[in-house]
């Protein structure tokens, strides 16, 4: 149209990368790797918060890099665990889930969990320190502890099936809690148990929980209970829970 000249393409080319700087941001990438596996190797080795200083000595990379990479301690601490669980997702994962007799599958789900502890088992006192600060973190978490959850529930949807609600409820909650990393850790660490002692302990468990009926309390004559009330009192009343001290009662 008159007046209104039709716009002129731009001129300016486009400069591709060259070698040089493709060669940059590779090393860039190796470095920044090199520094999250030595995060995560310093951690495995017990140093659960090292400092930068001792990560540019265990990865051969610059203290002045590190700091490029990462403005604080927290940030190299959850882009290393965040590394170390990308290397191990297709643990999470159940290929076969809900296949096989309910021993196979018990089988399955411990040497999963087992797995998954001896791969990111040292970090989990890490998580317990950073997990309250970044949001994004605290989600990733909750994610992962989720998807396990729903796992545990699929894998033995067929025993679940055939419970009431309030046995189902109860199972699968006592299941969770066996499946949980700190389950785990507390066997190993605290009582110091072997690899294949836990496997046996938590199949074990699992194998009760699923395949046996709900414990039924005897009935009892009342006339029988007020003749034994005196001598009773004395010992332990066998139906009533047992509680553990004050001081060892809580989360691990």
């Amino acid at each position: 149209m008159p007046g209104y000249p039709l716009p002129v393409p731009s001129q300016r080319k486009t400069i591709s990368p060259g070698p040089e700087q493709d060669g940059r941001v590779a090393r860039r990438l190796r470095n920044r790797e090199a520094v999250l596996d030595a995060t995560y190797a310093l951690v495995e080795a017990g140093n659960t918060q090292p400092s930068f200083e001792d990560v540019a000595d265990a990865s051969g990379v610059s203290f002045r890099s590190i700091y490029r990479y990462f403005s604080n301690r927290d940030d190299l601490m959850r882009a290393a665990l965040a590394h170390r669980a990308s290397k191990f997702d297709a643990l999470f994962r159940i290929s076969n889930l809900g296949e096989g007799d309910l021993n196979d599958r018990i089988t399955t789900i411990v040497d999963q969990r087992l797995a998954l502890w001896n791969a990111i088992g040292p970090a989990i006192p890490v998580l317990r320190r950073l997990a309250p600060s970044p949001a994004s973190l605290r989600i990733q978490i909750d994610r992962r502890q989720l998807a396990l959850r729903r796992e545990l529930e699929a894998q033995f949807q067929a025993e679940f099936a055939a419970m009431d609600a309030d046995r189902r409820e109860a199972v699968f909650h006592a299941a969770d809690i066996l499946c949980q990393f700190e389950a785990i850790e507390y066997l190993r660490r605290r009582q110091r148990l072997t690899e294949d002692a836990t496997r046996e302990l938590l199949a074990t468990a699992l194998t009760v929980l699923l395949s046996s009926e709900p414990p039924r309390t005897p009935r009892s004559d009342p006339a029988d209970e007020a003749r034994k009330s005196g001598s009773s009192r004395a010992g332990l009343d066998q139906r009533r829970p047992l509680r553990a001290p004050a001081s060892q009662s809580g989360a691990i």
